[in-house]
């Protein structure tokens, strides 16, 4: 487990509250902090908000259920845990390879 993300005061809350595993490095964006974890035996994301409207669409998402978006798991305040895409569904991948045209 990356063990600087589990020190890491904007990170550590929520590694705790959700009892969480670090397993890849923390990602910065304009808008949120992101750090790839463990829930359970589940690979997630948890995605910390640096700016207010940025969580805006947070209810809307968990309300969804993961149909036709990523399935929210957890959220408090300005932190949201949510399904995290990989393989052939990572939004990375989708984006190199010029399928980002949701």
């Amino acid at each position: 487990p990356h063990r600087t993300a589990m020190q890491d005061p904007v990170f550590a809350p929520y590694v705790i509250r959700w009892d969480l595993t670090p397993d890849s490095a923390p990602i910065a964006t304009p808008t949120a902090r992101l750090l790839p974890v463990r829930y359970a035996d589940t690979l997630a994301m948890l995605k910390v908000f640096t700016r207010d409207e940025a969580k805006q669409g947070t209810s809307l998402l968990a309300w969804w259920k993961g149909e036709g978006a990523a399935r929210v798991y957890e959220f408090h305040d300005d932190a949201m845990l949510m399904e995290r895409a990989t393989g052939d569904r990572s939004l990375l991948e989708y984006a190199c390879n010029g399928r980002d045209d949701d």
